[in-house]
Parts: structure tokens; sequence; C-alpha cells
């Protein structure tokens, strides 16, 4: 009997076992599902933080890209730029606008600028004069580079030619334009062009790196692999030269293991696996969110500073004339637009006398005192040198009349800058329209009328100076 006992209870445990194995199956079934779901969606993450990752990283290159475009025009499009740099190569002209201000101001490593053979005239290199050679620093297609950016249109603004060049392991952003000066009615190219360039190398590497968290980020002759973030590295024509890579950390392939181990406990450490991916994720959506933030913050930021003069923090020539063109968008006025142009009257002789550092004071004093006067902080500007302007988008005749007036006044009191007594005036030319496009010209105008008839004054424009700009003795009448 116990024999009999012995088999009914051992029959009794393999029929259990047997029932057993459908539901270990349906476990096994479950957590092998649950690990086949969890895996595709940590991949799913991972590849959309790689994704995220790109976009910010390519976002900020672009922003660099169009910032040093920017800052190339400035100097390209500019009248001192052709007078110091084309007939004649003025060194101290070079050494007091771009030594010790170029790397350390706008993050400029390299300023060089080229004949029309591609003969090079000068170089600043990291704050100071220096001897260079360009296909031996920058490779042999930075003469494409060159060449593309001397074809322009005569009797337009230039355009630079931005990219990226590589010569062996070495990778420079360069941006390169044609020397172009202007007058009131033309713009005058020349055959010289400037050319612009930042290093990248491992600061500036390690800078982007580490403020928008891409670890290990690198250039590189091979595309990224499966686990890493890259983009293309374009030269000026549009060529792939190279590609920016880094090693983002994912937080999919962090959790995996944890997730292997979690499916031998089925259950709670499902559930726990499951919690901390949750948390995980969450966190991951939040630095991507606030990276995101920080690029557009960023590029706000560069943008506006594209579009101001560093040295007074007024607006410059682009920031005008994108006012002047919303102006010409707008419904015309009643009373009609004003601008005052102002020229300062004896600042070349405060910087022959008492260098350009005293000088740069002086401008800045200067545009703390048109701000004051200016009708809002966006509508006073420097065109460069001591060329000023400020716009009255709507103001009484009397009203801007009072202000060129109070111009001359203010400007005419000299002024106490690093133990000197500096003194110096301004001459203010006016004019009033409906139509933006012919402010700055009838203004210009009225400033030469000033200018003829003494200097230290303002004028108001009209036909009548047209026709008398060319005799000042009728100009003093007219006046």
């Amino acid at each position: 009997m116990v024999q009999a006992r012995s088999v009914k209870t051992a029959a009794e445990l393999k029929d259990m076992k047997r029932l057993y194995r459908p539901f270990w199956a349906v476990i096994l079934i479950g957590a092998a599902g649950l690990f086949v779901f969890v895996t595709v969606l940590t991949l799913a993450l991972d590849r959309t933080s790689l994704r995220a990752s790109e976009q910010i990283m390519a976002a900020n290159v672009d922003d660099r890209m169009r910032l040093l475009e920017k800052l190339t025009l400035e100097y390209a499009y500019w009248d001192e730029a052709a007078a110091n740099l084309v007939d004649t190569v003025d060194f101290d002209w070079i050494s007091a606008t771009f030594e010790d201000y170029s790397k350390t101001t706008l993050n400029i490593d390299a300023i060089h600028v080229v004949d029309g053979s591609n003969t090079a005239k000068a170089h600043v290199v990291d704050d100071a004069i220096a001897d260079v050679d360009l296909s031996d620093r920058y490779g042999p297609s930075v003469l494409k580079t060159l060449d593309a950016a001397r074809v322009s249109e005569d009797q337009q603004v230039p355009v630079p030619i931005t990219g990226f060049v590589e010569q062996g392991a070495r990778y420079y952003l360069i941006s390169a334009a044609r020397i172009t000066s202007y007058d009131s009615e033309k713009t005058i190219p020349t055959d010289h062009v400037i050319m612009l360039t930042q290093n990248v190398g491992e600061e500036f590497l390690a800078e982007l790196g580490q403020r928008y968290h891409l670890p290990g980020l690198q250039v590189s002759r091979d595309p990224s692999k499966l686990w890493q973030g890259g983009i293309p590295i374009l030269g000026s024509d549009g060529t792939q030269i190279g590609y920016f890579v880094w090693s983002p950390e994912l937080a999919g392939f962090k959790l995996r293991p944890a997730l292997a181990v979690g499916i031998l406990g089925l259950g709670i450490i499902v559930l726990i696996a499951a919690r901390v991916f949750t948390k995980r994720a969450t966190q991951i959506v939040h630095e991507l969110d606030l990276a995101r933030r920080e690029a557009v913050a960023v590029r706000s930021l560069l943008e506006d500073q594209a579009r101001r003069d560093p040295l007074t923090d007024l607006g410059n020539r682009r920031l005008l004339d994108t006012v002047l063109g919303d102006m010409e968008d707008a419904r015309p006025p009643d009373p009609p637009h004003a601008l005052l142009s102002i020229d300062l009257d004896g600042f070349k002789e405060i910087n022959d006398a008492f260098g350009h550092e005293t000088g740069d004071q002086v401008l800045q004093h200067v545009g703390k005192i048109l701000l004051t006067l200016a009708p809002h902080d966006d509508q006073a500007f420097r065109l460069g040198g001591d060329e000023f302007v400020i716009i009255f988008k709507s103001a009484q005749r009397e009203h801007v009349e009072a202000v060129g007036s109070l111009i001359v006044e203010r400007l005419s009191k000299p002024v106490s800058v690093n133990g000197y007594n500096c003194k110096f005036g301004a001459s203010v030319g006016i004019a009033f329209s409906r139509n933006p496009g012919d402010l700055l010209r009838n203004a210009d105008v009225a400033l030469y009328s000033a200018k003829r008839c003494g200097r230290g004054r303002t004028s108001v424009y009209s036909h009548a100076l047209m026709d008398l700009r060319e005799d000042p003795q009728l100009l003093a009448q007219q006046t």
C-alpha cells in the first residue's frame, strides 16, 4: 500500500508539473515579449536622442557660420576697409582695428586680405600681424573659396562665401567676401578679398561638446557609427570633407543590462525596471528640452550681436536696413518719417592725438547721448567710424529739428577721457519723407550741406540742396 501511495504521489507531482508548463511558458513568452518591447522602445528612444542632438549640433554650426558670414560682410562692405586695405595697405590701421580685438572680442582666429591674383597682402593671426602661407595653412581649396567670393555683380552688396576647409588633420571654418565700398548712390567693388577664419580645434570642440551635451565631440573622415551622433562637414562649395562625430549618453543602452536582470525576477523587478526607465526617459526629455531652449537662446543672442555695433551697442547698418525695410512695408505715417545723419567734426584729430582707445571711449560717450535723444533704443545706429543715424518713424518737424540742434549743442561740449580734454563737434543732416527709401540719401545730402557751410550745425534737406550742392557760397546763402 505504501508503494501504491508513492506511485500515486509521483503521478500527481508529474501531473502538477505538466500543468505548470503552460504557466511557465506564458511567463517566459510574456517576459520575452516584454524584453523585445522594451528593447525596441529603448532603441527608438536612443535614435530619437541621437536625432535631437544632431539637430542641435546642426543648428549651432549653422548659427556660427551665419555669424562669421555677417562679421565678414561688416568688414568687407566698409569704406574704411577699402581705403586702408586695397590701394595702400595701412598696417597702423590694421593694428588698431584688429590687433587685441579680433580673437578676444570677436572669437576670430585669423583675418587675411588678398588681391585679385590671390597674393596675400596682410594677415592677422591670434590678434597679431603675421606672415602666413594660405595654402599651407588651409589647403589648396581655400583658393577656390577666394575666387568664388570675388565673383559678385557690380553695384551689389558683396555675398560672403562660407564653409569649412581641411588641411591634414586640421579643420577651419572660413568666410570670404569681396571688399566693397559705397557712397550714397552705388557700391564700388574691388578685386580684393577679406577672409575671416575660426580654428575648429580642441578648444572649439570642447566648448561645443560641454555646452550642448555632446560627449567626445570630434572631427573625423569617417561617418558616425550606429550608436554615435554625427553631421557632415561641408566645404564652401557644398563638398563633404568630413564629419562632426560624438558619443551621447543613451538611456536605452544603459538600461538594457538592468532589464535583463529584471526579467529573471519577473513581476516586481520588471515593475521597478519600468519605473526606472520612465524616470530616466523623463529626465532625458527634460535635458533635451533644456538643450533646445539654450540653443534657441544662443541663436537669438548671436543674431542680436550680428545686428549691433560691439563698441557702442547701437544698431549697425544691417539693423538700419532691416528697420527701413519694415518701414517701407508699413502704412505711410502722418507726420512723415524723419532721419538724422550725424557726423563728428574733429574726431580724427582725437584719434591722432590721444590714440584709438581714447577715440573708442569718445564714440561710446556719443552713443550714450544719442540713445537719450532717440525715440527708442532700436532707432539709434552707428554705421561705422564716426557716422551715426537716428530714425523717427513719425515725429513733428519742430521736434526733430530741435533734437538735431540739441545733438550739435551736447556734442560740442568737451569731454574728459583718460585724463585728456577731448574737444569735437557734430554736423547733422535732417531729412523728412513718407518714403523710407529716400531718407538716408537725402539726409546725407543735408549733412554734406552742413559740412560745406562751416560744420557744427544742422541742415534740413530740400530740393534746392540737390541743385546747389556743388556751390558752397550758394549753399551758405540758401542756409
